[in-house]
């Protein structure tokens, strides 16, 4: 059998065959290094769009009950009091020939100046969940 070594300390491993580490010390210290590897631009851009996506994810559950003809509607005005910045998004999709911006599953499409129209989509190909 091949002798496995601790990726941090390179101590001999001992226990379970798909183990990695020889402690808890070693694997936090490990993941904390490779964590700061990481650009302090992309950090911020990271945690922006995961802001805009609790922003959409909450506002998508709070008004699913106060409906304006079967959709869901936010004023642009209320989604940047939260903290939403429009400019980061994950990627774009088109239904019915409307694009809409999404930030992993929620998106919105600017139906002008003062209204925003939200929107929930299955990732995994499965079409959409709620154009509400």
């Amino acid at each position: 059998m091949e002798k496995k070594y601790c990726l941090e300390c390179e101590e001999t491993l001992k226990g379970r065959i798909d183990k990695k580490f020889c402690s808890d010390n070693c694997r936090s210290a490990f993941h904390n290094r490779e964590g700061g590897k990481i650009s302090p631009m992309v950090k911020v851009i990271d945690h922006q769009l995961k802001k805009n996506r609790e922003i959409l994810r909450q506002l998508f559950s709070q008004i699913g009950s106060t409906r304006e003809n079967n959709e869901l509607f936010v004023s642009s005005e209320e989604i940047r009091i939260y903290g939403f910045v429009f400019d980061f998004y994950t990627h774009k999709r088109v239904f019915d020939r409307v694009e809409y911006l999404f930030c992993y599953d929620y998106g919105y499409n600017k139906v002008d100046e003062e209204r925003i129209h939200l929107i929930k989509h299955d990732l995994l190909n499965r079409g959409v969940d709620n154009i509400a």
